[in-house]
């Protein structure tokens, strides 16, 4: 039997609180951001919209009417689909620069149409994104840096960007990177550290 409950969904006051990145187009953090966004929404049982809405226009058989009925949840929640629908677009909305808000905010949307443009946005050109990622990670040196922690977190950055877009870079390659990218100072612990 099933029990009318609030949607957890309402309960999140600033979204900032569980994703502080601010997602634009001139970081690569896209890969990041999206991952926090996914975890957020599957924690506050809202997943579903950032997929494409089952409409029920397709006919079905009782055996399949009888098989949604098992899988449905035990609760229903008070508020309706569009009230959460624009709160997790809200949400999208909210953890955006405002260039790149008003790149993919258009009226009448749904946060699944959001989440596609953005993902569109940022992954359509794969190629040219890790091309361009790539290079970055190549040519990144310790001296660009101010210190070492920071120098070793862009490259973990970078190295994380590339597997994301499906690029074949080893787990040694950061390292030997890394390795190389030290400066002078560095270059005893380098030899011993290889």
């Amino acid at each position: 039997m099933s029990s009318s409950t609030i949607h957890p969904v309402v309960s999140v006051n600033n979204i900032k609180n569980f994703i502080p990145l601010i997602l634009d187009s001139q970081t690569e953090h896209y890969n990041t951001w999206a991952e926090l966004f996914v975890l957020h929404c599957k924690a506050y049982d809202v997943f579903d919209h950032l997929q494409a809405r089952d409409t029920g226009t397709s006919s079905s058989t009782e055996k399949d009417k009888d098989k949604a009925k098992e899988t449905a949840p035990k609760h229903t929640y008070l508020e309706s689909w569009e009230r959460i629908d624009s709160i997790v677009l809200q949400w999208i909305y909210g953890t955006k620069s405002q260039d790149l808000m008003h790149t993919i905010m258009i009226t009448n949307t749904t946060a699944y149409d959001a989440w596609c443009r953005l993902k569109n946005l940022f992954l359509d050109n794969q190629a040219a994104r890790t091309i361009t990622i790539q290079n970055n990670f190549f040519n990144t040196r310790l001296e660009q840096f101010s210190t070492m922690a920071e120098y070793c977190q862009h490259m973990k950055l970078l190295y994380d960007q590339l597997i994301s877009l499906g690029s074949t870079v080893s787990e040694n390659q950061p390292v030997l990177h890394i390795l190389t990218g030290l400066t002078d100072q560095y270059e005893s612990i380098s030899l011993i550290l290889q």
